[in-house]
């Protein structure tokens, strides 16, 4: 379930013990997942381009609605993404 993945991810996140900046984990997450930019991107109607935005900390407060896609595809919360 999605609060089972949330939960571990968040755990992982924990154990780390440092601060991520929402790119670092959108790409490492994507990484673990071993999904391509390109193939992430295309999945939630992204650009490549605005996807490596958003992987380099270059994301628009208008990108709200594409963040629940990227969450469902990471399976992750846009909460763990952004905090």
């Amino acid at each position: 379930s999605v609060n089972q993945r949330q939960r571990h991810s968040v755990t992982e996140f924990r154990l780390n013990g440092t601060v991520k900046r929402p790119g670092v984990r959108i790409r490492e997450r994507r990484e673990a997942l071993k999904i391509t930019r390109e193939n992430l991107a295309k999945q939630i109607g992204l650009k490549y381009s605005t996807l490596a935005d958003w992987e380099n900390d270059r994301m628009a407060r208008s990108a709200k609605a594409d963040m629940r896609k990227l969450a469902e595809v990471l399976e992750t919360s846009i909460d763990w993404i952004l905090h």
